[in-house]
């Protein structure tokens, strides 16, 4: 109880304090994304080249009302859904224990556009994943499927993170359209589908100029082991992963920042290390 009450307090001391500091000093600051390796293939449904109407590859197409257009958000083509009870699917592999950001541009007619990613544990069964954030509110709940939806004419990017858990295996990604009400037209686009785990602590690495120093081994552990553990962690996890890649990116081109943020960062390792290991009686 003593240690989940220190996981609390310490997360919302970065709440309180550092939080702020990084709305604050993005302002202004262009972003820069810090990204790892999408894991999903064919992202923009532009395999093969050559022909809109061949399906996209690595999606496994149910029904026959969809395909691909010209009418793309980047690149060539989009993929493309015209009719209910049809849709894509990949499955892809995850890791257990990892931080992930799902995302797409997504846009719809007469319909309501779905992108969902159902985590599996090995034997193909659904496994509840903590939802961090969610388009543009929070989504602090379990749940086995994160879903992405638009009823827009336009193009609209949605994004959710999650935390997969110890049992997760597998990512399925489903595209689907739902007609509204008598629709006589219903239409749903998707291109640019992203899945990729975010393991980068941004301020501590810009400040350090490695991801690998161990003082980051130590931030990492306390954000696995108390900030994802309880609702404020997670509030403190989703709102740092949305707002500290452009901070970062700033300190790292100044070295007097740099050097100014491991000092600051100090007191805060220090008690997340004596939180994660805890002193010999």
């Amino acid at each position: 109880m003593k240690r989940s009450f220190l996981g609390i307090l310490v997360s919302a001391i970065i709440l309180v304090i550092v939080m702020p500091l990084l709305l604050t000093s993005c302002t202004g600051v262009p972003v820069v994304e810090v990204t790892s390796e999408n894991v999903i293939k064919n992202t923009g449904f532009e395999e093969p080249t050559g022909n809109v109407t061949d399906p996209p590859s690595d999606w496994v197409a149910t029904g026959t009302s969809l395909g691909r257009t010209t009418d793309a958000y980047s690149g060539n083509y989009s993929a493309y859904i015209y009719g209910a009870n049809s849709t894509y699917t990949q499955t892809v592999r995850i890791k257990a224990v990892a931080l992930y950001r799902f995302s797409s541009y997504i846009k719809s007619n007469e319909s309501t556009a779905t992108l969902n990613v159902t985590v599996q544990d090995s034997d193909g069964e659904p496994v509840e994943s903590d939802v961090l954030w969610l388009a543009e509110s929070m989504a602090l709940r379990l749940q086995p499927n994160v879903l992405l939806s638009t009823n827009q004419t336009v193009w609209e990017k949605d994004m959710a993170y999650f935390y997969s858990p110890e049992t997760a295996y597998y990512a399925v990604i489903e595209l689907e359209m739902t007609p509204i009400g008598n629709a006589s037209n219903p239409e749903a686009w998707f291109d640019d589908v992203l899945l990729e785990e975010k393991y980068e602590c941004f301020i501590a690495t810009a400040a350090y100029g490695t991801p690998l120093a161990e003082d980051i081994e130590v931030l990492r552990q306390f954000r696995d082991e108390y900030l994802l553990t309880n609702a404020a962690g997670r509030l403190a996890v989703s709102l740092y992963y949305t707002s500290s890649p452009p901070l970062a990116d700033y300190i790292s081109k100044n070295e007097g920042l740099r050097a100014i943020t491991r000092m600051a960062l100090e007191p805060i390792t220090w008690l997340c290390s004596r939180i994660t290991v805890p002193p010999s009686p």
